[in-house]
């Protein structure tokens, strides 16, 4: 966290996006090029996790370490995305139920939700993993990656992207009260253009990756004849 022992995991042409730690700590999975892969943490060998017939991103883990959520497009036919689950041992994978054209899934850490992001409805959607059902979370489409879940598993963290003040909730799993946290109001300096919720810290404070502009503001004194 210091920024010492720094280690490169991976290299061209692979682009990594949406990695995800075992939570053992000894491997992390990760998109890319519509394709998911695993790597042990201190490097080597990257292996991918599916056959190249399908696209498949943004995964997220069960805090036992057991088993993968991802979401999964097929290359052939012309598909909505649709939220699949992976047994890590044998690496069979089902589909979850009624998650078709859902995105940005992510599990709870007490291992007994998932939430995801509704393109069709615009919604944040809550399944059971033990009633195998989706529940209406909250309103509005939520930005797919910036979906987090508190410690707890008490919170959902999520950010309305298409919003002019892109603002970043949180909504209560017990009774669904959604508050707002901040909005780009409280973030904007003069260079940034706009920002994306990205994780959270340890305290459950939100990070995120701020767009800046690639331009300047000069003075030119000009000396005509």
């Amino acid at each position: 966290m210091d920024g010492s022992e720094a280690l490169q995991l991976t290299f061209p042409p692979l682009d990594i996006y949406h990695p995800d730690w075992l939570p053992d700590g000894k491997k992390i999975v990760f998109e890319s090029s519509g394709r998911l892969y695993m790597v042990p943490f201190e490097g080597g060998k990257v292996e991918p996790l599916l056959t190249e017939d399908v696209s498949a991103g943004e995964p997220t883990l069960a805090r036992d370490g057991e088993s993968l959520l991802f979401t999964m497009w097929q290359r052939t036919r012309p598909e909505p995305p649709t939220i699949y689950r992976m047994d890590l041992d044998t690496r069979q994978v089902a589909m979850i139920p009624g998650s078709e054209d859902f995105e940005g899934a992510q599990w709870s850490p007490d291992g007994k939700y998932a939430v995801a992001s509704d393109r069709k409805d615009r919604k944040l959607m809550l399944f059971d993993f033990a009633a195998q059902k989706w529940s209406e979370l909250a309103d509005g489409l939520p930005y797919g990656w910036g979906i987090r879940w508190s410690s707890d598993s008490k919170y959902v963290y999520y950010q309305h992207m298409n919003s002019e003040e892109q603002p970043i909730f949180r909504v209560r799993i017990s009774d669904h009260k959604v508050e707002q946290v901040t909005s780009a109001h409280q973030l904007f300096r003069a260079d940034v253009l706009s920002y994306a919720m990205t994780g959270l810290t340890p305290d459950n404070s939100p990070l995120a990756s701020l767009v800046h502009t690639n331009s300047d503001v000069h003075a030119l004194e000009l000396d005509l004849p």
